[in-house]
């Protein structure tokens, strides 16, 4: 009989967030609480990242929260985000730096079974010290890859997810090369329960003989977060399980949009209910509905963006800048609705490479908020800039994000966006399009519990396949043994589906199908009554969530006369 961790009602005391990973450390090895890092605002929207964390808090329901080292910049944007909501009775104080170094690293016991392996950098270690804590396991500290080997694992991993013959054969090879340096003869000799890579890249690639997570280092303790408040929830908070299909991937073969609907009908409300729907209502899908769980069938490639090069005066001093941009438009065809996000790369600064020491980044960060005034021709907010010139660097290589994001078929594209505070339901997404791991699932995390996505282009049969008993397996088994067992027979020298997430959590469900529906359906009542100011979207937004909600109930009335099937809350248990 499986073994039960841990109470599904238990609650966290505290969220803390932390600059300094050595006080937070210190400070929360005896407390029961959520350890979060600052975010990394290096690359993209600044004000979007500090909204992710607001959405975990929020949604946590803890009311006390900790700053523990964070830097101005950051309690400066997340305290103007809390004022906003003063009606979510947060309490916060800010605590300074006291610590520079870690007394002890906890390992767990010895004969632990259940891994958690993490680079040595001092933010993840609090993060791998709380994944081991729930479920008593062991944390595994490795070096990082140096940057020869992160570049050369970087160029294998395109070689294996784009290349074909020799070339994807020998990216394969040096992918799985570096894990098997990484880890050593000693890890790989161990029989384990389930192993969770808190890395850079995902070692989950290497075909192991055991369930394993990869959270990635720049939102491990997002995900993990996400997943434990996920699993942690005596019932789901909606029911609602919805099937995107892109209109066109699955054309000329077989989809697995059928087998989903009838295998997830029987424990979740399914929207959209009778036909599989375009990616144009993709936005309304992700943010707008209460989903638990999301299966999509899109394509994906990379944004296209576009280098600028800019100079100005900071504080009377001359100063230059390059960087890729890209002003992401999501907008729902002929509806009216349209959301513009701008995501930033940057080049160089003051002729200095980007990720070269001695470069100027905090100069870039401050240009970044200012950015999007100069390029309208307005005066910057910030009067400590001046005489901001932006002209477009014209050359016959486009910048390509490394990021990969959703493209709907209709020269749109479609990406995350993460604006409400607890309005995100961090559904399980499970993307069926090839290659979908290595870039889309950047723009999912962590507003996700768990993701799956491929590591290369795989055939239809075979998806169809493993999306169905993933999908079949979910309701006894944990998440990552249900992904394990589903593409079993399909691993051979690489694992053709990734999990982002901690794999021995389990989804949980409600006791009938009928009340996740009536639960999913009172939320979107209270949603749809939400205004964004611009008359056509919000008439749009309220035609769509109310057919999806009578969608929703017209499930109920085809099930009168027939018992409604029901299905038990599963602990959390170790995988067997």
């Amino acid at each position: 009989m499986a073994k039960v961790l841990y109470s599904l009602n238990m609650t966290k005391a505290e969220f803390v967030i932390y600059g300094c990973p050595y006080t937070a450390f210190e400070s929360t090895k005896a407390v029961d609480a959520f350890v979060v890092p600052e975010p990394d605002r290096s690359l993209f929207h600044l004000r979007r990242n500090t909204n992710r964390i607001l959405n975990l808090v929020g949604f946590s329901g803890v009311k006390d929260i900790r700053l523990v080292g964070c830097s101005a910049d950051f309690v400066a944007d997340f305290s103007s985000l809390l004022a906003e909501h003063p009606e979510a009775g947060f309490r916060v104080s800010i605590e300074h730096k006291t610590q520079s170094a870690f007394s002890s690293i906890a390992q767990g016991p010895s004969h632990a079974t259940d891994i958690v392996v993490t680079e040595r950098k001092s933010e993840l270690i609090p993060i791998a010290h709380q994944v081991a804590r729930e479920i008593g396991g062991k944390v595994v500290v490795i070096d990082p890859a140096s940057e020869q080997e992160a570049a050369a694992f970087s160029e294998a991993l395109k070689d294996f997810e784009e290349g074909s013959g020799l070339a994807r054969q020998n990216g394969l090879e040096n992918c799985c090369a570096l894990v098997l340096k990484k880890l050593g003869p000693g890890f790989l000799a161990g029989t384990y329960s389930s192993v969770t890579f808190i890395t850079k890249f995902p070692y989950n690639l290497y075909p192991f003989p055991y369930p394993t997570g990869h959270l990635p280092a720049h939102a491990a303790s997002e995900i993990a977060a996400a997943g434990f408040l996920k699993a942690n929830t005596p019932r789901l908070q909606a029911g609602v399980a919805i099937i995107l299909d892109s209109g066109k991937t699955q054309a000329n073969g077989a989809s697995e949009y059928g087998d989903l609907r009838e295998s997830l009908s029987q424990r979740y409300g399914i929207l959209p209910a009778h036909n599989a729907a375009a990616l144009g209502d993709f936005r309304y899908f992700v943010e707008d509905l209460p989903a638990d769980m999301m299966f999509l069938t899109a394509h994906c490639g990379q944004m296209p963006g576009t280098t600028l090069e800019a100079t100005f005066a900071y504080n009377g001093k001359t100063g230059h800048v390059r960087y890729a941009v890209d002003r992401g438009i999501s907008a729902v065809p002929r509806s009216g609705l349209v959301d513009c996000q701008t995501h930033y790369m940057p080049i160089e600064v003051n002729g200095v490479n980007w990720k070269e020491n001695g470069c100027e980044r905090e100069l870039f960060l401050k240009f970044a908020k200012v950015e999007m005034d100069a390029s309208w021709g307005m005066k910057p907010r910030n009067p400590e800039f001046e005489r901001i010139a932006i002209t477009r660097v014209v050359n016959g290589n486009p910048t390509l994000f490394p990021t990969k994001c959703i493209e709907c078929g209709d020269e749109q594209y479609f990406v995350p966006l993460t604006t409400t505070i607890g309005g995100y339901y961090f559904p399980l997404v499970f993307n069926n399009a090839c290659a979908s791991y290595s870039g889309v699932c950047e723009e999912f995390l962590p507003d996700v519990s768990f993701y799956v996505g491929t590591a290369r282009p795989v055939d239809s049969f075979s998806a169809v396949e493993v999306a169905r008993t993933f999908a079949q397996n979910l309701g006894n088994m944990p998440v990552g043994k249900a992904l394990f067992e589903a593409q079993r027979k399909f691993i051979t020298g690489y694992t053709p589906y990734i999990l982002a997430g901690v794999p021995w959590l389990s989804m949980p469900s409600y006791d009938s199908r009928a009340i996740g529906i009536m639960k999913a359906n009172s939320i979107i009542k209270s949603s749809s009554t939400g205004r964004s100011g611009e008359a056509r979207s919000d008439h749009r937004r309220m035609v769509f969530l109310e057919q999806q909600r009578k969608m929703l109930l017209k499930q109920l009335f085809n099930d009168a006369g027939r018992a409604v099937n029901v299905v038990r809350p599963v602990a959390l248990a170790t995988p067997p």
